[in-house]
């Protein structure tokens, strides 16, 4: 009898355990998160950019329980909120999902110029090393770096190699690329996508001390939500066996919870979270239909309090001016073709061209 009670005690932590997990999971949002900042969101167009509110309050972000870039129409811009500072290295495990897929990584700045590297594998995009202006502009030639030639997990690692001179060597996947110096004080954290799937799993940063950091995107884990649950499953526990006389019906029941919330956990890990409820952002997806529909609406409701209804941001600001778009800082670019100009305004594809900062819309 003591074994059997062992047992089922056993089974009542791992029940409330995994139960917590995918309570924990369902308001696993970036905004949640808490750690991170988009830049869409900071430094937004007047009118909004399609996605932009969805990929900070959805669960697309971080399904899966990594960051996903390409979610809510790609061309994400993400940052850390605490500067690296003196970090001796940096390591970063990142999912080229396709052969049009790459990632940006800023590694130093100042007021007005980033270092960043970008990491292809689109043949039309070049790997390499780039001076970019804050207003998305390129300053100068880029310096070359090799291709990812296939999709799948890499790794990038930034290591000090020179701390007098502020010099780090950096290895995608262990091989060796350059060697950097970083010019400016600022050594922000920030990633950028295109419109294609990208997505990173696990950062790891060590100090110029040794104390090492790892910043990963699981769902947060409560213990006062851990042990509400382990005190409802006790009681479910007792009052079963005080009326069966016999530990053996209860056993079954927390087995049962036990199977289900597994299940419940991975299906959602692996695949709602995934799921836009709309063919609009996935035209390849099928719309999930009205139940999936209600089904979504319904666990917003529940788990955030809210519905994850679209946002729409009004125009604040319209004006005439030959057809060329105008940058807050006074860059001017041309517009080539009118209709698909307009046809993208407020659009994560605008947001990807580098008017990041436009405040001025266009009419003909």
């Amino acid at each position: 009898m003591t074994k059997k009670y062992f047992l089922l005690f056993c089974l009542i932590v791992f029940c409330s355990f995994v139960c917590e997990k995918l309570i924990s999971l369902q308001c696993h949002t970036f905004a949640a998160n808490g750690s991170w900042n988009s830049n869409k969101k900071i430094n937004v167009m007047p009118f909004g950019i399609m996605g932009m509110n969805e990929f900070i309050s959805d669960r697309q972000s971080l399904a899966g329980e990594q960051l996903n870039l390409g979610a809510w129409f790609g061309y994400q811009d993400v940052v850390y909120k605490k500067n690296l500072g003196n970090f001796s290295s940096l390591v970063v495990d990142f999912n080229i999902e396709n052969e049009k897929s790459y990632l940006w990584i800023d590694l130093n700045c100042s007021s007005d110029l980033c270092l960043s590297y970008r990491m292809s594998a689109n043949s039309n995009l070049s790997s390499g090393f780039y001076h970019i202006k804050k207003s998305g502009e390129f300053a100068g030639a880029p310096i070359s770096a090799p291709y990812i030639e296939q999709a799948g997990m890499h790794q990038v690692k930034i290591l000090l190699e020179n701390e007098s001179i502020k010099t780090y060597r950096i290895f995608l996947d262990d091989k060796f690329i350059r060697s950097i110096n970083y010019e400016f004080e600022e050594k922000p954290l920030r990633f950028r996508s295109g419109s294609q799937p990208v997505s990173i799993s696990k950062i790891e940063i060590t100090d110029q001390s040794g104390k090492p950091e790892t910043l990963t995107f699981s769902a947060i884990f409560s213990w006062w939500r851990f042990f509400t649950l382990f005190a409802l499953f006790v009681t479910l526990t007792v009052a079963v066996t005080v009326w069966k006389k016999d530990p053996i019906p209860a056993t079954a029941i927390i087995l049962v919870l036990s199977f289900l919330a597994v299940f419940f956990y991975e299906f959602d890990k692996h695949y709602w979270s995934h799921l836009y409820l709309t063919n609009v952002v996935n035209p390849s997806q099928s719309s999930p239909g009205i139940v999936a529909d209600r089904i979504e609406k319904a666990r917003q409701l529940i788990f955030t309090g809210q519905s994850a209804v679209p946002k729409i941001e009004p125009i604040s600001e319209i004006r005439i001016n030959d057809y060329q778009i105008i940058t807050s800082d006074g860059n001017v670019r041309a517009v080539k073709n009118l209709e698909t100009e307009l046809g993208n305004l407020g659009t994560a594809y605008n947001w990807g061209l580098g008017t990041a900062y436009l405040k001025v819309a266009i009419l003909g």
